[in-house]
């Protein structure tokens, strides 16, 4: 969790395996426009969740891996059970975000603390101007749910902060001052932070339009 930062969150999802047909899609389109480099080139250099599974997926029919499984005492038919899942877990993002228009996926985060969470990225347009929005859900061992909302509109940052239990809620208000000092110390504009309670945070509620994480 402490190594998370911008470019592995990208790689993240890009290698999930949910864009793996898009990336597909997009490379054949170069083939045909006499184009093998970019989408091409990185198809099979970046790892790719749902590529390897794939791959896997047939080595695991070949009788030299079967018989290598069997002697170091495991199953092949179990082996291909656990990718089998994999793929339908990944199949299962593919369908969810095609019906609802949002893209949903999950990030995969070692944070012992953490129970259940989401993360959302949603572009907002009011007029002519467009605002971003970053909403984490979060269920922690130590306190509890809580929500964050962090909002770019009009070159400022706009933070909310909500949470189930009135010790967590009075714990992320005392942390007001160290955070709008971050934002400052960084060169971020920031408008204003809220904390205040919530009696109900629930995950798994559709955005009408997004990017969904499920972590």
């Amino acid at each position: 969790m402490e190594k998370l930062n911008a470019n592995l969150l990208r790689t993240s999802v890009e290698g999930s395996g949910l864009l793996f047909e898009a990336r597909l899609k997009l490379a054949a389109q170069e083939v045909m426009q006499g184009n093998e480099g970019g989408i091409l080139s990185r198809l099979f250099s970046d790892p790719d969740l749902k590529g390897l599974l794939l791959k896997f997926r047939e080595l695991l029919k070949d009788e030299t891996i079967e018989d290598s499984l069997r002697s170091s005492g495991r199953s092949p038919a179990a082996a291909a059970n656990v990718v089998d899942r994999l793929i339908k877990n990944i199949e299962f993002f593919q369908l969810t975000s095609q019906i609802h228009d949002v893209f949903y996926t999950f990030l995969p985060v070692s944070w012992g603390d953490l129970r259940d969470g989401e993360l959302t990225l949603r572009e907002g347009r009011s007029g002519e101007d467009r605002s971003y929005t970053c909403d984490i859900t979060l269920e922690l061992e130590s306190v509890g749910r809580l929500s964050v909302s962090v909002t770019l509109f009009g070159g400022a940052f706009n933070v909310s902060f909500h949470a189930e239990r009135a010790d967590t809620a009075s714990l992320l208000d005392s942390g007001k001052g160290d955070l709008e000092k971050r934002f400052r110390d960084s060169g971020l504009p920031l408008r204003i932070v809220n904390v205040g309670r919530r009696t109900a945070i629930n995950f798994r509620v559709i955005k009408p339009r997004g990017f969904d994480a499920r972590v």
